[in-house]
């Protein structure tokens, strides 16, 4: 098996299991490294690397890697003021956006942002800021700013298939929606609801958020279809339609169909009108 450079590491001594800095990092033979307590952890529920998945009977004490987690610990120390005043923000940013104090909780997290941005080993904290912010700007009709959000921490995100990134590509795809991109938001709603395919079965909870996103992916492909049909494409808008209903028939047809409920953001009465109106627009075509 290949092993990972070192180099890379050095860069970025963070663990993939805390999305923290490395204490005591431990090296498989597989060479990926890990805090020493999380890949204890890991290993006590499965017997193979988070990364690779490779079986990996053998691991070490990564000296050299040991020494520049501790570097950067160290100048951890010396930026502590500059990220107390960012959690600080952050958690000032939640307060005011549950008391609808929008505005000020989007400045506090822009205040936010501009600190975990010096800080490398904060990468983590600042890929959730943008993802917060990024909801704020949306709930502010601030569209374009909650794109740049979206985008910007997706370029950070290293692991692909995270929590984190499926509320990303969600939250792309919808304030693309908003600005008539629809062809854009097709794509972001998708790999959203790809996403929420692998976490869907870790909770009832995650079910439920996947199917809301195959309800929004099934508006957006709706409204893109309708601008194909208006451009006089009937094949490519029959076939987005057909994408459409079908992902429209998994939210109530699936194994754990979706409740609708007084939490809900639709109801049955949209969703059997959506379902109607795209099989007359399949048969009108």
């Amino acid at each position: 098996m290949t092993q990972p450079p070192l180099a890379k590491y050095w860069q970025d001594p963070m663990c993939a299991i805390c999305c923290d800095t490395f204490v005591n990092p431990m090296m498989g033979d597989c060479g990926h490294v890990f805090c020493n307590v999380c890949i204890m952890r890991w290993l006590q529920m499965q017997p193979a690397c988070p990364i690779c998945k490779h079986v990996t009977p053998f691991w070490k004490l990564e000296t050299t890697l040991r020494r520049c987690a501790a570097e950067a610990e160290s100048q951890r120390d010396l930026d502590t003021d500059d990220i107390d005043r960012a959690h600080a923000q952050y958690r000032k940013a939640l307060v005011d956006a549950d008391d609808g104090k929008l505005d000020d909780a989007a400045d506090a997290l822009e205040r936010s942002v501009s600190i975990y941005q010096s800080n490398v080993q904060f990468r983590s904290h600042l890929i959730h800021c943008l993802s917060k912010l990024a909801h704020i700007r949306f709930l502010l009709k601030h569209y374009q700013e909650s794109v740049r959000c979206c985008e910007y921490a997706l370029q950070l995100v290293s692991r692909p298939r995270h929590s984190i990134t499926w509320d990303l590509y969600e939250a792309l795809g919808a304030a693309l929606y908003e600005l008539d991109e629809y062809g854009r938001s097709c794509q972001m709603l998708e790999q959203s609801v790809l996403l929420g395919t692998h976490f869907a079965a870790r909770s009832s909870t995650n079910r439920q958020l996947h199917h809301m996103g195959c309800w929004r992916l099934a508006i957006a492909l709706e409204m893109r279809g309708a601008q194909e049909r208006s451009h006089g494409d009937h094949a490519a808008a029959l076939k987005t339609f057909n994408r459409a209903l079908n992902y429209c028939q998994l939210i109530r047809e699936g194994p754990e169909p979706f409740i609708f409920g007084r939490h809900a953001t639709t109801t049955e009465a949209e969703w059997s009108m959506l379902k109607v109106t795209l099989e007359e627009q399949i048969q009108g075509l």
